[in-house]
């Protein structure tokens, strides 16, 4: 690997661990937040969508919280995109004391965006799969054992 892009690869997970650290320093939960905020959308929308509300999704099994996980199972993925979306827009202007100093592709600048939002959306994702686990809701397809 030569040197150049050794250093890119250095700098660009620089980046990632600065964005990590600067959104949440200076809160009293420090980086828990990472962990709190999705785990609160959450649970927020199981329970108005799912146990307050209670519609069904027609031809299921899956109890009072199956259209809770349902529409949690979309918005996770959404607000991962328009978050990158929306921060895609600004870093160049967020990260304009680096840019004016340091030679740096601006496509590495954009990337680090979407590096931290997916590790974002892998948290999350984690976090509602353990949820699923807990209210018995049954895995998606894709994740059930093969019977061959």
């Amino acid at each position: 690997m030569n040197y150049a892009l050794r250093m890119n690869f250095t700098l660009l997970w620089h980046f990632v661990r600065q964005d990590f650290s600067d959104r949440y320093s200076g809160s009293a939960l420090g980086r828990g937040w990472l962990l709190v905020t999705p785990l609160l959308q959450i649970l927020i929308f199981v329970t108005i969508f799912g146990g307050l509300i209670g519609p069904r999704l027609p031809g299921t099994h899956t109890g009072s919280f199956g259209y809770g996980v349902y529409l949690v199972s979309g918005i996770l993925p959404w607000t991962a995109f328009a978050s990158t979306i929306s921060r895609t827009t600004t870093v160049f202007l967020d990260k304009r004391a680096i840019l004016s100093k340091v030679p740096v592709s601006l496509t590495l600048v954009a990337l680090h965006v979407a590096i931290v939002e997916g590790i974002t959306l892998i948290c999350t994702l984690c976090m509602f799969s353990l949820l699923c686990v807990a209210l018995s809701m049954p895995l998606p397809a894709v994740w059930r054992p093969c019977r061959c």
